[in-house]
């Protein structure tokens, strides 16, 4: 399954894997419980308790999971030029 959010929150079993991938600059909070994070390419694993949060460094794949009941928060970065409305009527200059 492919979810595009820009905010949400996952509730996970303990065991329950969350698969991330092109996720870089998305925050990963862990709200409840305690999580493993691990991200391809990067030669350190992460645990993050309730309270704390890690930035996918990577676009590779980034694997979540749950030690113990656990609701973690993702929250992805919108692009700066998704952000800026574009300009629908071409600029006039004086004469």
């Amino acid at each position: 399954m492919r979810l595009d959010l820009g905010k949400a929150t996952v509730s996970l079993v303990p065991g329950q894997l969350l698969k991330l991938k092109g996720a870089k600059g998305t925050r990963v909070s862990c709200m409840a419980g305690e999580i493993w994070i691990t991200q391809e390419g990067s030669g350190r694993d992460e645990f993050v308790s309730a309270g704390e949060s890690v930035t996918v460094r990577t676009e590779g794949l980034t694997l979540i999971e749950a030690f113990c009941p656990s609701s973690v928060g993702i929250e992805t970065q919108r692009p700066r030029s998704a952000a800026q409305p574009k300009r629908t009527t071409p600029r006039t200059q004086p004469a």
